[in-house]
């Protein structure tokens, strides 16, 4: 079983890289990605690497420029990490997702809770990430 050391750092990369994922900043937020990065969803299907990361988090930020991810739990065991969150945002661009018809502007804010679970290496980057 891991240390109470390698689950608080495990819990605080995450919630560093959720507070720089929230500030829009590309260059940051990939300083706290692997290379080899591997997200899962069933919206984001093949997003492999950083440059699939950066161009994934770049287009979703066009279509919510306002998206902010809230940590409403957050727990870990060794260097895996379950969180809760909130996201919210306005859709004021178009939604280009991986492999869909991008979709147009709402104009609307939407709310909506989902978990998040995340892999950390042995470097302290986020190899993975489950929604």
């Amino acid at each position: 079983m891991a240390s109470q050391t390698q689950q608080a750092s495990a819990e605080t990369v995450v919630q560093d890289y959720i507070a720089v994922y929230n500030t829009h900043d590309l260059d940051a937020s990939s300083k706290k990605i692997a290379p080899d990065i591997v997200i899962s969803s069933p919206l984001l299907a093949g997003v492999r690497g950083l440059d699939a990361h950066r161009k994934t988090n770049q287009q979703f930020w066009k279509s919510m420029p306002d998206f902010q991810f809230k940590v409403v739990n957050i727990a870990a065991n060794g260097d895996f990490v379950a969180t809760e969150l909130v996201g919210a945002g306005t859709s004021t661009g178009q939604t280009e997702l991986p492999g869909r018809d991008p979709i147009p502007p709402t104009g609307r804010r939407v709310e909506f809770g989902l978990a998040g679970f995340f892999r950390v290496d042995s470097d302290r980057l986020i190899a993975e990430e489950r929604y």
